[in-house]
């Protein structure tokens, strides 16, 4: 589920560059904000795209998806 969270990829950057180059906190924290923003800004277009097709019957399958997955990182 955190494939596409781009929180994820800024976890694993900055596990890696602590192991191989020192990289300053002000860097690391201009990255998280950028990519934290840019990832508001997407969700808030593609919203506004899709809007017409956001439904209540969509939004059940997503439910269902999403629960058949968290079913599976469960077990």
């Amino acid at each position: 589920m955190t494939l596409p969270n781009p929180f994820a990829i800024i976890m694993w950057a900055t596990l890696f560059s602590s192991s191989k180059i020192q990289t300053s906190f002000f860097a690391l924290g201009a990255i998280i904000l950028v990519v934290g923003l840019g990832w508001i800004l997407l969700e808030g277009l593609l919203v506004s795209v899709f809007r017409k097709y956001i439904n209540n019957y969509f939004l059940r399958i997503v439910e269902v998806f999403t629960s058949m997955l968290l079913a599976y990182f469960a077990i």
